[in-house]
């Protein structure tokens, strides 16, 4: 894997977890804010879509030049998942959750696809690789231990991208 497949995959995986600095940081280092994933789905679809929508996440992507309107394999944009929802959750506050990625001691629980993405930085990165591993087991569990306002965040995400489309 080259240095630009794993800029995409460090890019996904920071959309998935909501960590926006390293979004801002993978973006800038040169990836196309439209990049699309192995399903077709671009990279705004994805963020909507990641189990806890971050706000940031996605103005971090507009700002870099993401296409508001971009559609994934099903005809569906980031403003329609978004709607959905946040229809699906209702009214209301949102409750505070705890992260499923913590076990109930509060350790960092890893998925198939980050221990695979530890591996390949492992193999790749030879002496240093451990100070890599390190550094993103660090903010992975950073965002871990957030509060998560889905509510909050879906709804300040469709008022963006309703801005932005001129759709309302």
């Amino acid at each position: 894997m080259d240095r630009v497949d794993l800029n995409i995959r460090r890019l996904f995986n920071n959309i998935r977890i909501g960590d926006i600095d390293r979004v801002r940081e993978i973006l800038e280092s040169g990836v196309d804010p439209n990049i699309r994933d192995k399903r077709g789905r671009p990279a705004i679809v994805r963020a909507v879509r990641a189990l806890i929508p971050e706000s940031g996440v996605v103005d971090v992507l507009l700002e870099a030049g993401a296409d508001a309107t971009a559609m994934d394999e099903q005809g569906l944009s980031a403003l329609d998942y978004a709607r959905r929802r946040l229809a699906r959750l209702g009214d209301g506050p949102d409750p505070v959750t705890r992260s499923q990625s913590l076990d109930a001691d509060g350790n960092l629980v890893l998925s198939d696809e980050e221990q695979e993405f530890m591996e390949q930085i492992k193999k790749e990165h030879g002496d240093r690789a451990e100070e890599y591993v390190d550094i993103c087991v660090q903010e992975r569990r950073k965002a871990a231990v957030r509060q998560f306002r889905p509510r909050r965040e879906l709804r300040i995400i469709v008022q963006r991208l309703e801005e932005l489309t001129g759709t309302i």
